[in-house]
């Protein structure tokens, strides 16, 4: 048999059985409704049962289009049951960046918005309030980068890799409006730069928190001598630090089942990794129990916000650079920068000098036609 007949609500919906796949498929149009859907399932019995599941969304979906259509809590709830590439929290923090927007923009709840009346004027809205009741796309502004941080949270409920979840989920309607952010210029603060005698004090209080607090301790030095986000930190395991006995590196992977994607957009023969400078703490992490680097006992969020921010704004006050422990990742990179400066240096002289022997107006021409594998790899410093 290659058809069926479901009856939902006192309406006829047929099934055929697809010839190339051997699913069945639901197929039905009229004025108010319109389906055509695979189940992806071949035995009949279980496709009848998800076809009804189907059809009963679509016929909601279809009563709640000639009413008014979605509220904005029907699709958070959708977004928040559907599966998340990462953590639950970022998925909760997004739909309550996007409750403060439409509350701040037109001081209403998600339950009384329809998701019909709304468009990129929604996300102007909000910002004119931030601005003290005008928009302005003309002038650069430090509260800028907050306010596009928030629009950009708040749209990503909207995301265009969902639109096939919010379909299987019963919420047909197209969010490509909602995906249309304002553009507001950015004014960047100078970053001022840390005296060498606030640098030593930091590193000297620093050590001595390996007696007074090792949590601590480990935080800061992962931060400051790894470079790595707190996010990162909160992560890392001990089998995440790996030694060539010339030098240890905290090694970034995805871990899916830990929990954990890297930031860094690499794939898997570049993994992101954190070489460590300082030799005492790199014998430290060598010698700490297997598990959790840092093993935060109650809130991650106030361990990272409160107490590691307070203690780095010890040195470096809010006023100089607000990042609290995310400055010690520019720390990190100025201090990889002074370390292989002068190797960079060497090399790219070295190159130089083969391409002025050779008569080549750009290095490039050396480098990729000219220089032998092992001798690029000598002047580069990377494997052949």
């Amino acid at each position: 048999m290659n058809h069926d007949t479901i009856i939902v609500r006192g309406r006829e919906f047929p099934l055929y059985k697809e010839a190339s796949t051997g699913y069945w498929r639901i197929r039905k149009r009229t004025r108010d409704v319109s389906i055509n859907k695979s189940t992806r399932i071949s035995d009949l019995a279980e496709a009848r049962k998800w076809a009804r599941v189907f059809i009963e969304r679509a016929l909601d979906n279809s009563y709640r289009l000639a009413t008014g259509g979605h509220t904005l809590e029907e699709v958070a709830a959708a977004y928040l049951s559907f599966p998340k590439a990462t953590r639950d929290y970022v998925a909760e923090a997004n739909v309550a960046r996007l409750r403060t927007v439409v509350r701040d923009a037109i001081g209403k709840e998600l339950c009384e918005v329809r998701v019909k009346d709304l468009g990129p004027r929604l996300w102007e809205q909000y910002a004119a309030v931030r601005h003290g009741g005008k928009l302005d796309l003309s002038t650069p502004r430090r509260e800028n980068i907050g306010i596009m941080s928030a629009l950009r949270s708040a749209a990503s409920v909207f995301a265009r890799t969902l639109d096939r979840r919010y379909r299987d989920a019963g919420i047909f309607l197209d969010f490509a409006n909602m995906r249309e952010l304002p553009f507001l210029p950015i004014l960047h603060a100078v970053k001022q730069s840390i005296s060498n005698e606030t640098l030593q004090r930091l590193l000297t209080a620093w050590r001595e928190l390996k007696q007074e607090n090792p949590l601590l301790y480990t935080t800061i030095g992962l931060a400051l001598h790894a470079g790595l986000r707190s996010s990162e930190i909160a992560a890392a395991r001990r089998n995440w630090v790996e030694t060539d006995g010339s030098a240890v590196r905290v090694v970034l992977r995805d871990r899916p089942e830990e929990g954990f994607r890297t930031k860094g957009k690499v794939d898997s023969s570049a993994w992101v990794s954190g070489l460590v400078l300082d030799i005492e703490f790199a014998a430290h992490l060598l010698a700490m129990p297997d598990g959790l680097l840092v093993p935060i006992q109650g809130s991650k969020a106030w361990f990272f916000k409160t107490l590691a921010n307070q203690w780095v704004r010890q040195f470096i006050p809010r006023e100089v650079d607000g990042k609290g422990l995310h400055r010690l990742r520019g720390l990190y990179g100025d201090a990889v920068k002074a370390r292989f400066e002068a190797q960079i240096l060497a090399r790219t002289a070295s190159i130089d000098a083969a391409r002025l022997a050779l008569g080549h107006t750009s290095p490039a021409i050396t480098l990729r036609h000219y220089l032998t594998p092992d001798a690029a790899s000598t002047l580069l410093g990377t494997p052949a």
